[in-house]
């Protein structure tokens, strides 16, 4: 027997598999599977090929774990196209596949900051979603928020005047741009992708960490935003621990805002250990009554 999860998001695919003795027998990354930015074949395509790269394609139980199934209409085109290529398939949101890990179906909060964000929150019953409308219209306290906020005053710097501080350099340097004008050209053209944007939140926190008080602001703002939400459930749901994960969280600024405001509410943070694929993998064991040992 071989059991699959699968984890797919704007950046990457991550697929891992075991054996009927749940033993872990291969691993595979590809491409992002986000089908709002790349297409819905394309997304299928990077699972396949990570699970090809983790060796299975054909599993007997499966999960998948996506970010982009918020709506009714996401889940349903989603579920009727991996349904065609995954026999027995079960689709799950990420933010609830990540949960697994910990609670293993039980209730709690998560919030993730990524290149995209999510609170999610689980009371055993009923699934809560805040910070999670996508980079167009939500996505508090995400990269992209960041990255955006960030470009978006350099812009002001290099084209209306604003002093130029640390921010606006890092930002062409994350951007891969020598000129201020390349800025603009890029900023209207293919380039200025979802995963492209959340990468300049690295320039954001750069500048913040050699005391530019604008880029500090940007994460100041992006984490209470996070918090806000965060502290919400939790009165919600009743509980006194968020899990957190993501990549916006390795900013020091950025995790010590949030911290302390999650703490002024009495709610305690704590590190997610495993990765939703391993969530999504252990979605799909129990259905088989498959101890998985990591």
């Amino acid at each position: 027997m071989i059991i699959a999860g699968v984890n797919g998001g704007g950046t990457k695919t991550e697929a891992i598999v075991c054996n009927e003795e749940g033993e872990i027998i291969g691993r595979g990354i590809s491409g992002p599977s986000n089908h709002h930015n790349i297409g819905i074949e394309a997304a299928a395509a990077n699972i396949s090929d990570a699970l090809k790269k983790a060796g299975a394609q054909d599993p007997d139980s499966i999960c998948i774990a996506l970010a982009a199934i918020d709506t009714d209409r996401d889940s349903v085109l989603v579920n009727r196209r991996l349904s065609r290529d995954y026999n027995g398939l079960v689709l799950e949101h990420d933010a609830f596949a990540e949960l697994y890990t910990e609670r293993r179906g039980g209730k709690g909060i998560l919030a993730i900051a990524g290149t995209g964000s999510i609170v999610f929150g689980y009371d055993g019953r009923e699934r809560y979603r805040r910070c999670n409308s996508g980079w167009f219209l939500g996505d508090e306290g995400s990269g992209y928020a960041i990255g955006r906020s960030g470009i978006s005053l350099a812009s002001k710097m290099f084209f209306e005047g604003l002093e130029r501080t640390a921010i606006a350099g890092e930002v062409l340097d994350a951007l891969g741009l020598k000129e201020p004008d390349d800025l603009m050209e890029w900023a209207y053209s293919g380039s200025n992708t979802p995963s492209a944007v959340a990468g300049a939140s690295k320039a954001v926190d750069r500048a913040a960490s050699s005391g530019d008080k604008n880029a500090t602001s940007i994460l100041i703002g992006a984490s209470a935003a996070l918090a806000s939400s965060s502290c919400e459930l939790a009165e919600r749901i009743g509980e006194d621990t968020v899990f957190i994960n993501g990549g916006v969280f390795r900013s020091q600024i950025f995790r010590s805002n949030y911290e302390k405001l999650l703490n002024r509410n009495g709610i305690k943070c704590a590190g997610i250990k495993e990765s939703a694929a391993v969530g999504a993998l252990l979605i799909a064991a129990d259905r088989k009554g498959v101890n998985v040992r990591l």
